[in-house]
């Protein structure tokens, strides 16, 4: 378990995946408000100012259109992998191509393509959609029964969903006023941390607004709200309010519990059914100490008014903390402060969060930095 906590911020800073050198010298390199490093106002090719991406109706190229107003090009991490199988019934493997062990799993006679993808997927902990079973090189479709395995191989698709970045507020930015899609949004800089922290986490979408039209925008995640705002162009990209600097930290390769499911492909909400019939024995055994009867309130575990402790200055809240390791366990820290009754709290929501914590680390907006941090 961890001994020492990083603070959140020293933490980012240390994991996140950079951008190359030159992306994060250009983006940086911010002109002051209202010109260029030169002194001259930068124009574009038809005269207008470089403000056009503020007010893209002057030009007349969006009235009825139905592209994307594209923002400026950020580096991507998506990618694939192949993965060769290999099946000795019941066992399927998989390898890398150069012969490295990824996952092993049992696999009954008759699978269908569906049945591999969901073993495969939760052997390895990715999502199911991530994955394509190819034979010959061409998809199999879900329901197709299987017997050959040495013509048949598994494409991942590497680093599925938004791509999270990590950015800093643009102090040389003056403006808060962007526009957004058919109208102006204010941003609110003291809703975002200070100039040169990179700790502000923001994701890039295509949004449609009240129009037909499709902008591109970026979605800042803070504590209290989520801010949008249309991404400039690549014009304009030294005058964006955020300087994106590199990719959040990858999330801990941590296996799902079996039946884990994604509410969609757009929806950030993820699920498992664990049966855990100690926590029940448990809980009813601190129902009878506290005769919390007629009916059980298993949910009193969790009331914050648990959590709240009489001192001389008046009653004050304690939160109940995990140091989280790399391999994703968790260890309850504080002792006989961290909960009315320590020892159950201990037994109880231990293993719960350590069954939540696959779901959690696959959460997007926001990303969480669970593995080796006290959540």
């Amino acid at each position: 378990m961890a001994e020492y906590v990083q603070p959140y911020a020293e933490a980012l800073q240390e994991r996140l995946v950079p951008f190359p050198t030159e992306f994060r010298e250009f983006a940086s390199a911010a002109p002051a408000a209202g010109g260029s490093d030169s002194g001259e106002s930068e124009g574009s090719a038809d005269g207008n100012s470089d403000d056009d991406w503020m007010s893209p109706w002057d030009s007349g190229d969006m009235i009825g259109a139905t592209g994307v107003r594209d923002g400026y090009k950020l580096p991507s991490m998506h990618g694939f992998r192949m993965i060769s199988l290999s099946f000795n019934g019941p066992s399927l493997v998989g390898y890398s191509m150069v012969g490295t062990e990824i996952f092993t799993t049992s696999l009954a006679a008759g699978a269908t393509a569906a049945d591999v993808l969901e073993a495969a997927s939760s052997a390895m902990g990715v999502e199911p959609a991530s994955l394509t079973l190819l034979c010959h090189g061409a998809p199999l479709e879900p329901q197709e029964t299987l017997s050959d395995f040495t013509s048949m191989a598994i494409r991942q698709v590497l680093h599925t969903g938004p791509a999270v970045y990590v950015c800093e507020q643009n102090a040389r930015c003056e403006t808060d006023t962007f526009f957004g899609g058919s109208c102006e949004v204010i941003v609110n800089r003291d809703k975002l941390p200070n100039p040169g922290i990179a700790t502000i986490q923001a994701l890039q979408e295509t949004r449609e607004f009240v129009t037909p039209h499709r902008f591109d925008c970026w979605l800042i995640y803070t504590k209290h709200e989520v801010l949008l705002y249309q991404q400039p162009t690549e014009k304009r990209r030294k005058h964006d309010l955020l300087i994106p600097l590199g990719f959040f930290p990858p999330a801990p390769k941590w296996s799902f519990p079996a039946g884990s499911r994604r509410w969609g492909q757009l929806s950030d909400v993820w699920s498992a059914c664990v049966e855990m019939p100690q926590i029940k024995g448990l809980m009813d055994t601190h129902a009878d100490l506290t005769l919390d009867r007629p009916i059980p309130r298993y949910q009193m575990i969790v009331d914050p008014n648990q959590f709240v402790r009489q001192t001389a200055r008046g009653p004050v809240w304690v939160p109940c903390e995990f140091d989280i390791d790399s391999e994703g366990h968790a260890q309850i820290v504080g002792g006989s402060r961290c909960h009315k009754y320590p020892a159950l709290a201990e037994k109880v929501a231990t293993p719960i969060l350590e069954a939540a914590l696959p779901l959690l680390a696959k959460l997007r907006r926001p990303q969480l930095l669970l593995d080796r941090r006290r959540p």
